[in-house]
């Protein structure tokens, strides 16, 4: 049986992304909740990952107030690399509680990502007053 814990040790930062808002669509109510398009564009900075990531969350703020993060988007790393991300994941208030990231890459230096396990953690940067929040910040790990 396998009854390996996953600890403290298994887990190492893999990259900082701090981020803004580029573009919204608001879908408004629908079935299943409030959907958004969320544009984005972040800088990423670790120690084997630095550059720029862009994409869209295609976000849904469920009637229950749970929010799904349903990302596509590219990075484009400070060594030219292009990495293909997908990520999904919940929100609860301004927390990105949990997200799982997915890569895909044919760039020969990053290719360890496309069978990593990687998750990310981050909240919303509250605006002043109120409304959306404009910037959001994401801690990425890799689980070894």
């Amino acid at each position: 049986m396998f009854n390996t814990v996953l600890s403290i040790d298994h887990v190492e930062k893999l990259m900082d992304m701090k981020a803004k808002v580029t573009s919204l669509v608001d879908y408004g109510p629908t079935a299943s909740g409030v959907r958004f398009d969320v544009g984005f564009e972040g800088r990423l900075s670790g120690e084997t990952i630095n550059g720029k990531m862009q994409g869209v969350d295609y976000f849904l703020m469920r009637p229950d107030g749970v929010g799904h993060i349903n990302v596509r988007a590219a990075i484009h790393t400070d060594d030219g690399a292009k990495i293909a991300v997908s990520i999904a994941g919940f929100m609860a208030g301004p927390e990105i509680k949990d997200s799982h990231v997915r890569f895909e890459t044919s760039d020969e230096r990053y290719q360890w990502l496309c069978n990593a396990v990687v998750v990310g953690k981050g909240q919303n940067i509250p605006v002043e007053g109120g409304g959306l929040p404009q910037e959001f910040e994401v801690v990425y790990y890799v689980v070894r």
